[in-house]
């Protein structure tokens, strides 16, 4: 990874933030609390999306909005869409026939019944697990860590090491000590 933490990870995104005209700006509220958290420039110009208006958002059936990690990125999708003057029923339709790209969780081989994973996008936890959640049936092998970004991880670790499927988890990386511990605690 080119950022070794959280915080420089979204100092990073947050420049393409700073480049775009502050009326131009959709946010949701989590974001703007950690960007003011990090002491990053705001502006009351931004278009920011609270929570109780998020959760008004509801994905539309059958689309990959519906289980995290996109289901997240749904309410803000819906209320810059709104705010363009675009009918959200017109969205909705849409993403009803939206795919993820190849770059997302794809089937990188077989071999001896058994079938190989790569989410390259599962850059967090939310990520790593809704992409667990959509994998078929069958035993779980999970091989994750990598640079420690700082990021807490003991709740999804549980959530993890709890899952029936999972039958062995390969750690590497900076975290792998950590990760190992923390599944064999469970």
């Amino acid at each position: 990874d080119w950022h070794l933490t959280l915080d420089d990870y979204f100092a990073a995104k947050w420049r393409l933030v700073e480049q775009t005209a502050p009326t131009e700006v959709y946010l949701s509220q989590p974001i703007l609390n950690r960007a003011k958290h990090q002491g990053l420039p705001v502006s009351s110009q931004f278009k920011v999306l609270s929570e109780p208006e998020a959760a008004r958002y509801k994905p539309p059936a059958g689309s990959v909005f519906q289980d995290a990690p996109q289901a997240y990125n749904y309410p803000l999708m819906a209320f810059f869409w709104q705010h363009q003057g675009y009918p959200l029923e017109l969205l909705e339709e849409s993403l009803v026939s939206f795919g993820l790209g190849p770059h997302r969780l794809a089937q990188v081989g077989q071999y001896d019944g058994i079938t190989v994973w790569n989410d390259s996008k599962a850059i967090n936890w939310d990520a790593a697990l809704g992409a667990i959640a959509r994998l078929e049936e069958g035993a779980l092998y999970w091989i994750g860590g990598g640079y420690d970004k700082q990021e807490p991880c003991e709740q999804a670790l549980a959530q993890l090491a709890l899952a029936p499927r999972l039958q062995a988890a390969f750690t590497i990386g900076q975290t792998g000590l950590y990760f190992y511990h923390r599944l064999e605690a469970q």
